[in-house]
């Protein structure tokens, strides 16, 4: 399988709608902002880190990937909106 269903939204007969799908991102947005720890990072994700191995690091991995991608969305940085 390429994928696993349970960690993807599921397909839906919803048409086209520009407010849904901007909703949409911004509730995916907010988990990923509600996800930072105590210590201002996301959690390591399996597939970038081999018990034996360093975490993988890079722009596209890990909590730069999270904050490039928030940026992205035009979200401001996740230190910014918490305490």
């Amino acid at each position: 399988m390429l994928f696993t269903p349970e960690s993807h939204e599921p397909l839906t007969d919803q048409c086209w709608d520009e407010g849904w799908v901007r909703e949409r991102i911004e509730a995916i947005a907010d988990d990923a902002e509600a996800a930072v720890g105590d210590d201002g990072l996301w959690p390591i994700h399996p597939l970038d880190h081999e018990e034996d191995e360093p975490v993988r690091m890079g722009i596209y991995l890990g909590a730069a990937g999270v904050v490039w991608a928030l940026g992205r969305l035009g979200r401001p940085h996740p230190e910014l909106v918490r305490d």
